[in-house]
C-alpha cells in the first residue's frame, strides 16, 4: 500500500519503499536463491526502512564499484 511518500508491504514481486525484489535482496546480501527463510527475511528487511537502505547500499557497493579519476 502506498500512502503519500510512505510505502508498506509487498505488491506483486516487490516490497517496501524501494520496491526491492527477492533477487535484488539475495544479490545484495549474497544469499543463495530458493531458501524458504529468505522470503521471510526479505519481506521483513524490505519493509524496514533502515534494512532496505542497507540492502541498496550493499547492492551498489557490490555491483557499482567506485571509480576514481
Amino acid at each position: 500500500m502506498v500512502m503519500g511518500c510512505l510505502s508498506e508491504g509487498c505488491v506483486g514481486n516487490t516490497c517496501g519503499m524501494f520496491r526491492i525484489t527477492l533477487g535484488y535482496w539475495e544479490a545484495a546480501h549474497q544469499r543463495p536463491s530458493l531458501i524458504h527463510n529468505n522470503v521471510t527475511e526479505y519481506e521483513s528487511c524490505s519493509n524496514n526502512v533502515w534494512c532496505a537502505v542497507r540492502t541498496v547500499q550493499r547492492y551498489m557497493r557490490r555491483y557499482l564499484p567506485v571509480r576514481y579519476n
